[in-house]
């Protein structure tokens, strides 16, 4: 991967996940957005329409996603850190993506497989969007933290 690509990478993929901080973060500051009613809501995004998960736990989510945010936009600043502080941010940056990757698949596995109502909304998004976007995020991540050595051949052409 170029150091162009690397930067436009980590620059999406933080962006992306810098958005989920913020929606989580007002879910647990109380908000039902895009939703109308708490119920709808824990339905879309949970597939229990009784309640959303403590609120507590929904700002960990949040919390979670921001310094997954941070942690790879540090990558599209194209700084080279200490070494101790290097080793430490490429092992938060495949902490990002394997946590990440674990959600995709595990959102596939209990929709895919039926684990889920087939008749919920959640199924529906979470085979549609929730997890692929897991997904897609965890590979943006994965991407982004590995050093060029790992990466093959160097972008002039030699190994």
């Amino acid at each position: 991967m170029t150091t162009a690509a690397r930067r436009a990478a980590a620059r999406a993929t933080a962006a992306a996940l810098a958005g989920a901080a913020i929606l989580h973060a007002a879910w647990a500051a109380g908000s039902t957005f895009p939703e109308s009613s708490g119920r709808a809501l824990a339905e879309l995004v949970i597939g229990d329409g009784d309640r959303m998960p403590p609120s507590g736990l929904t700002w960990a989510v949040a919390a979670g996603l921001a310094t997954g945010a941070v942690v790879v936009a540090e990558r599209a600043r194209a700084r080279v850190l200490a070494a101790p502080w290097e080793r430490m941010a490429c092992r938060a940056g495949r902490l990002v993506a394997v946590v990440l990757a674990v959600r995709g698949v595990g959102g596939l596995m209990t929709s895919g497989l039926g684990l889920v109502d087939e008749a919920s909304r959640f199924r529906v998004w979470n085979l549609a969007l929730y997890s692929p976007l897991c997904l897609l995020l965890a590979a943006g991540a994965a991407a982004v933290w590995t050093r060029p050595s790992d990466a093959g051949p160097a972008e002039d052409g030699t190994a």
